[in-house]
């Protein structure tokens, strides 16, 4: 049985990021019970002219967020005070992994539990 998805429309106005497409994570519910994830995310650094420069090898960046969200209850993303929680998390997990240019803002392009 599916979750409903979470669904947040891209960043308005052009934003440059690092975009996330495709992320899948498999934590486990309230109950323990195996649940996955499917999301895409779009992370916004403070100096976006180096966003294209950290848009290359992302094995390291997919890593960390998979191991944040997967500490995570699956259905936090499904509210809007949950993302809200899941994105200062993320912010502060990748804050080291774009060399000295932290991600300003984390936008959920789309999240879905099954």
């Amino acid at each position: 049985l599916k979750s409903p998805a979470a669904t947040v429309t891209s960043p308005a106005g052009g934003i440059q990021g690092v975009s996330c497409q495709g992320v899948v994570v498999d934590p486990r519910d309230e109950k323990g019970n195996p649940r996955i994830v499917f999301c895409d995310l779009v992370l916004e650094l403070e100096n976006p002219r180096a966003a294209n420069a950290a848009d290359g090898d992302r094995t390291e960046v997919r890593r960390a967020i998979y191991d944040l969200l997967r500490g995570e209850p699956a259905r936090e993303g499904l509210s809007p005070e949950g993302r809200a929680r899941l994105k200062e998390k993320l912010k502060g997990g990748l804050k080291g992994l774009f060399a000295g240019n932290p991600v300003k803002e984390v936008y959920f392009t789309r999240y879905e539990v099954d």
